[in-house]
Parts: C-alpha cells; structure tokens; sequence
C-alpha cells in the first residue's frame, strides 16, 4: 500500500501566473546595472553617488544660484549707480575737449554713456585748485605761508551746489515746457564745464589784475556759450519763447554769479589780518 506523502508537489506557482507577479521582488540594483543604467535614486545613493560618474554635485547654494538669477540692486545700492562710472581716460578726455572746441555737439559725444565720474572729479580738482591757488597767491603777495579753510569749506559748497542744483532746476523747467530733457546729461554739461577753470585758476596765481579780469571773461563767455549750445536743441522742441527765456537767463546768471564769486573770493591776494 502506498503512501500519501509519495508524490512530490510543486507548489511555486508558474512565473506567468498572477499569483507570481504578486510576491515581493528585489528592486535594489548591483552596482553593474547602476553603472550600465546611469539612474540611481538619490534618496539611496547618499552624499557619494555623483562621484560614481566622475562628477562633483554643487553645494545647495550654488545650485540656488544657477538655477535663480541675481536680482539687480535698488537704487540705494552701490551697484545701481556703477553704470554711471563706466567710463575711461579716453572717454573723459574727448567730453573735456568737446567743451571747449565744439566740432561736434556735446549729445553726440555722450552718446547713450552719460556718467558721473567726470562731473564728480572735475568739480572736486576745481575745488582744490581754487583752494591752493589762492593760497599760493597770498603767499606771493605777503611773503608768508597763510591759508584761510573757510575757502575750502566755501569752494566745497558752491561748486558741489552748481554743479547739482542748477542741473536739477533746469530739467525741472524744460520738463514743465514739455522739452526732452535728460537729467544725467545736464549733469554732464555743467561738471564737464568745470574743466575750463582749471587752467584759469593756476594762471590767475599771476599778480595782474587785468590779465585775471582777462581770464575770467574768457572762461565766462566760453562756458556760457557751450552750455546755450547745447540746450538750445532742447528748447526748440519745445515751442514755447518762455521756456527759451527762462532757461538762458537761468544759464547766465547763476554762472555769472559763479564768475564773480570766483573773482572776488578766490581769484585775488588773500589779505591777512
């Protein structure tokens, strides 16, 4: 009689069968299949993985900052306003000459570049020339080494008001008669102007009255002229005789009373009590 227990019974289900497809597998791939692959989850690869493929993984900042642009500053950053000074000696040098030999307008020679460099170092050297030079004048004159710093406090504040406010007037007005007028190119004319003193300023060292009056009237004429020569487009577009009126006596006046202050102030022997 046989037993019950003779038969040997498979009971691994076929392959193919649902119930196979139903048990656990192991998903974990060798380190062969990861390398033929090349797609490792990065939650089981650890800090490591990338050097399997011969790279590096940035640090999470880095990858911050490839994947987000850089905002640009406002304009209370120091970035906002380093487009303004983005110029050489060669740029500078052709706005100086353009001030005085007007073969081509001063707009033109801006361009589409105006800056602040040139205004900012131009009125600054004016102002140490007016300083020195009248001090350098009085010693002349009494043959002693004196020096006055009102002058230095006083050249600081007139020629950094000259060459801001009266820019900023000017645009107000031929912004109020409609004229196209930039504000940073105003600033331009005026800083740029300042060259022409300068010059004026070491020559008046000389101890002749008239040769300073000389001076100081061609200086004058030579700047008012390049500054109405470079408005005058700007107020003809806006059609209006008010705002030419207005805008040339604004022009001759405040550098008339510029003139004057630098003739009866600084160009003259400084006389020591």
């Amino acid at each position: 009689m046989s037993s019950n227990y003779d038969a040997i019974v498979d009971l691994d289900p076929p392959i193919d069968t649902p119930e196979a497809q139903l048990e656990f597998q192991n998903f974990i791939l060798s380190e062969d299949q990861k390398n033929v692959s090349g797609k490792v989850n990065p939650q089981r690869a650890g800090p490591s993985s990338g050097a399997d493929f011969g790279f590096t993984a940035p640090p999470p900042q880095q990858q911050q900052t490839q994947a987000a642009p850089q905002a640009r500053g406002g304009f209370w950053t120091v970035e906002y306003y380093s487009q303004y000074f983005n110029v050489d000696t060669t740029d500078v040098g052709q706005r100086i000459v353009a001030t005085v030999i007007p073969k081509q307008k001063f707009a033109d020679v801006l361009g589409t570049n105006p800056d602040l460099y040139g205004p900012f170092w131009i009125a600054t050297t004016v102002i140490f020339a007016l300083f020195a030079t009248s001090t350098v004048a009085g010693w002349i004159n009494h043959k002693e080494y004196t020096y006055d710093m009102t002058l230095l406090s006083l050249a600081v504040s007139t020629v950094y008001v000259y060459t801001s406010v009266v820019p900023l007037v000017l645009w107000g007005v031929l912004k109020y008669f409609k004229g196209p007028a930039n504000l940073l190119e105003l600033i331009d004319m005026y800083g740029y102007a300042l060259a022409a003193w300068i010059p004026v300023s070491l020559l008046c060292i000389i101890p002749s009255e008239i040769v300073r009056w000389v001076l100081v009237a061609v200086a004058f004429a030579s700047s008012v002229l390049f500054k109405i020569r470079t408005v005058r487009p700007i107020i003809t577009q806006t059609n209006d005789k008010r705002a030419s009126t207005l805008v040339l006596s604004i022009i001759v006046l405040c550098h008339g009373a510029l003139v004057l202050l630098f003739k009866f102030v600084f160009f003259r022997f400084v006389i020591s009590v």
